[in-house]
């Protein structure tokens, strides 16, 4: 698993993200971003998010 401070700035480098914090609890990171609608982010989920932090696909 890639450390926080690795992953950093490469969610911050995503246009999508509007705001990314470090939390506790169920989840590590919690990121909040714009979209149009449901399509747009299954689009971003898709074929932008999973290359960034997986690029094995």
């Amino acid at each position: 698993m890639p450390m926080m401070k690795a992953i950093s700035p490469k969610l911050a480098g995503l246009d999508e993200f509007i705001a990314i914090y470090q939390t506790t609890g169920q989840f590590s990171v919690n990121a909040i971003g714009l979209f149009d609608n449901a399509d747009s982010l299954t689009r971003f989920i898709n074929n932008k998010l999973l290359f960034v932090f997986n690029p094995k696909i």
